[in-house]
């Protein structure tokens, strides 16, 4: 039975265990089995938090993609390029709510097609829910339009900068 109480380890005020101490401070310490961290808290399974939230995030992610039903093939080609994106980096929750508000959105409405960097800084404004933390390189459409930019569809970003600033000019 857990109570609240001062952490003998941290000195929180957190519910601690019989011998005085918060469920963080019990964690193990050692390696991390997937990213090798060495002296980090083990949070189940050998893993690191980080790693054990990317697994979970990653397990969600194909499920979310085998149950989703686009609008058109654009929708689902668009939903397939966000997700070769975000499946690069280290996954967190807030990909988890980016997704599941992408699925709503490209389930139920056609997005034009994208021709250029203008149309992203559109469709950015158009759905502010698929931005992380209102960060604009963390906004669903923008990450779509990296992987666009690699394959060759969108000119690179800071083309797009430069062009802009000028038109400015």
């Amino acid at each position: 039975m857990s109570k609240r109480g001062i952490c003998s380890h941290c000195r929180q005020e957190r519910y601690v265990n019989s011998r005085l101490i918060c469920k963080v401070c019990a964690y193990p310490v050692g390696t991390c089995g997937l990213c090798g961290r060495k002296n980090t808290k083990i949070y189940v399974r050998g893993l690191c938090y980080l790693c054990y939230q990317h697994q979970q995030v990653l397990t969600k992610l194909e499920e979310i993609s085998a149950s989703f039903i686009a609008l058109n093939q654009y929708n689902r080609q668009l939903f397939e390029l966000y997700l070769s994106y975000v499946k690069r980096y280290q996954l967190h929750y807030a990909h988890l709510r980016q997704t599941k508000n992408l699925t709503q959105i490209l389930s139920t409405q056609e997005i034009t097609i994208i021709e250029n960097w203008e149309n992203i800084d559109q469709l950015c404004l158009a759905y502010p829910s698929l931005a992380i933390d209102s960060d604009k390189p963390r906004h669903a459409f923008r990450k779509m339009a990296y992987m666009l930019a690699e394959l060759g569809v969108l000119p690179p970003a800071e083309d797009a900068q430069h062009r802009e600033t000028n038109k400015l000019l």
